[in-house]
């Protein structure tokens, strides 16, 4: 049994199982051994005793025929007679041939053999006796002396052979009767051996079922107890573990769990003074947060209040700067409008000094056209002098071509004094316009740069105000924060009061478990100060100074961050959820009161680091 007990419990199943089909497919193989045996005998009264008393039927009954045939064919007298006598005589000796054909392979003994050979040899004379004897007197009409002889020596023949044909008979039926002999004895083997293998089949399975529930059901029975005494509060219980099989390490696993859930619980209670002291310090920074936001509202406020002041100072030096940029703007177009008024003015001087040039190569060529005419007129004069009286005439028109060209080339060179002086005044004209319109470039270069630096001082004015705008908006969600601050401190001292509840309440769950050792001190005592902690910062005292902050911040903050405050989502519905959430969780689970214990050491740390 311990040996049993050992085994795992699929083993011992394998085992179980693996016998009982052995037994299965030995009780197979029995039965069908005998079933075997059975089917031979059979099959041999069926192919060979049945067979051959089938055959040796056939035999006596064709040579019975082959005798009534052979008295027919004596006493007949008609050729058509005899003709169908014949034919069927030599039916039967061919129907006589098979049968003996058929039946030899059938023969099983000596004895047996013997006697068919014996039969074989009789029956043969016995048709020689006919053919050679027999038959010549009948076909010579002798009838009588034909039947005399039939009935004589071939009687005697023919009686032989049905003596051998009887034997055989007998000894077919002797022997088929033999066979089923057998077979009915093997049946009744196979049945009795067959039961026989069934009913050791039960009692082993039976033998096998009952030590494998008996060494499940006890272990299991020890775990049952187990788990009933750790349901009723006694973790002292030793669970005695025999068995190496599945039960056995469900056992053990259930020892391992009722020793870590003993030293759960003696933690669970060495926590209970853990959440008290954290209940203490939590009413401390209650009170430490209660003065801080105090003064940080009064710093709020003075923030606020000079806040104020620079965001005037900064509005009026956008304006300022405003107004400059549009009044550089204004001074950068008149600047502009100038530059391109002394450009036309240039483009305008260089085209009277190109026009000048023009009229000065126009007079030069005039001069040429003179100094030539006058050359004409003098070779004309000489010409009319040379004529004498008939080029007189002549000569006084020369004279005056001569004058006119003299004079035209007077006019010419003062018309070229006077252009050239034009030309030269022109070019000074246009080297002053030139540098007159360099230094409007110059004005209008500074006064776009002007542009630029009041557009950038206007930018900047106008981020400044946007920067203040932000950091009114951040004074006036630090207004929120420390409104929320007033009403977390009240919460805080109801959250602490919840823990001191949740304490009490784990302490009177944990009470009910039997360690088996001394228990851990409850942290009872320690209550106390906790109480002492919310007497020194009552909850109504809590609430009257959140209610005076929120006033006075909401008087300091401007309209539009109040307008932006209105829209903001209110945070201080968060921290009353938080105080639901933590009141509700003071009827869940050990699981949960220890989570709580987690979470007020969490937020013991915050007011330290606040």
């Amino acid at each position: 049994m311990n040996l049993f007990s050992r085994l795992r419990i699929g083993t011992r199943l394998y085992m179980a199982f693996g016998l009982v089909v052995m037994l299965l497919v030995g009780l197979g193989l029995v039965s069908i051994s005998r079933i075997d045996v059975i089917t031979a005998n059979t099959q041999r009264i069926t192919d060979v005793w049945l067979g051959g008393v089938q055959h040796l039927g056939t035999l006596n009954a064709t040579t019975s025929n082959y005798r009534v045939v052979q008295m027919q064919y004596v006493a007949g007298s008609h050729e058509a007679e005899l003709s169908s006598y014949t034919r069927q005589l030599a039916t039967h000796q061919k129907t006589i041939a098979e049968a003996l054909q058929a039946y030899q392979p059938l023969i099983s003994s000596d004895d047996e053999r013997a006697l068919f050979t014996r039969f074989a040899a009789n029956w043969k004379r016995y048709v020689d006796n006919w053919e050679q004897d027999v038959l010549p007197m009948a076909k010579d009409r002798m009838q009588n002396e034909a039947m005399m002889l039939l009935n004589s020596d071939a009687m005697v023949l023919y009686r032989q052979a049905k003596k051998d044909l009887d034997e055989l008979m007998s000894i077919s039926r002797s022997g088929a009767e033999s066979a089923s002999q057998a077979a009915q004895a093997a049946g009744a083997l196979a049945a009795r051996v067959i039961m026989g293998t069934i009913v050791a089949a039960i009692v082993l399975a039976g033998l096998l079922g009952w030590l494998l529930g008996r060494s499940v059901v006890r272990p299991l029975g020890k775990a049952v107890q187990a788990t009933r005494s750790v349901a009723n509060g006694d973790l002292a219980v030793y669970i005695d573990i025999e068995s190496n099989d599945e039960v056995g390490d469900l056992l053990r696993a259930q020892q391992e769990m009722i020793g870590n859930l003993k030293r759960l619980i003696g933690n669970v209670q060495q926590a209970v003074e853990a959440i008290t002291t954290g209940a203490g310090q939590i009413a401390s920074g209650n009170q430490d947060l209660s003065n801080r936001t105090e003064e940080q509202a009064s710093n709020l406020q003075r923030t606020v209040s000079s806040m104020e002041q620079i965001t005037g100072t900064v509005r009026q030096s956008a304006d300022n700067a405003q107004q400059a940029n549009t009044l550089a703007a204004a001074a950068c177009d008149v600047a502009e409008r100038g530059g391109r008024m002394v450009g036309d003015v240039v483009a305008t001087m260089n085209e009277i000094q190109n026009s000048s040039r023009k009229i000065s190569e126009i007079i030069s060529v005039i001069d040429g056209i003179a100094f030539q005419t006058n050359i004409l007129a003098l070779n004309a004069a000489v010409e009319a002098a040379r004529a004498g009286e008939q080029g007189r005439g002549f000569a006084v028109v020369a004279e005056e071509v001569r004058s006119l060209a003299q004079r035209s080339a007077q006019a010419a060179k003062e018309i070229n004094g006077l252009i050239s002086d034009s030309v030269s005044k022109v070019d000074s004209g246009s080297k002053l316009v030139n540098e007159t319109g360099q230094t409007m470039n110059d004005i209008v270069s500074q006064v776009r740069r002007v542009t630029d630096l009041i557009g950038e001082i206007t930018a900047a004015s106008r981020e400044q105000t946007s920067g203040l705008g932000q950091i009114n908006n951040a004074i006036a969600q630090l207004d929120q924060v420390t409104q929320q601050n007033a009403a977390l401190v009240e919460e805080s001292a109801a959250a602490a009061e919840s823990l001191r509840e949740q304490a009490e309440r784990l302490s009177s769950a944990t009470a009910v478990f039997n360690l088996g050792h001394s228990s851990l001190g409850h942290a009872g005592p320690g209550y106390s100060g906790v109480s002492k902690a919310h007497a020194g910062l009552p909850s109504a005292a809590v609430s009257e100074r959140s209610a005076a902050l929120k006033p006075a911040a909401l008087k300091k903050a401007p309209a539009g961050e109040k307008a932006a405050s209105a829209t903001r989502p209110s945070l201080a519905a968060r921290p009353s959820q938080h105080a639901a959430a933590s009141a509700s969780a003071g009827s869940s689970s050990m699981a949960s009161s220890r989570a709580s214990a987690k979470t007020a050491d969490a937020a013991d740390d915050g007011w330290d680091e606040f």
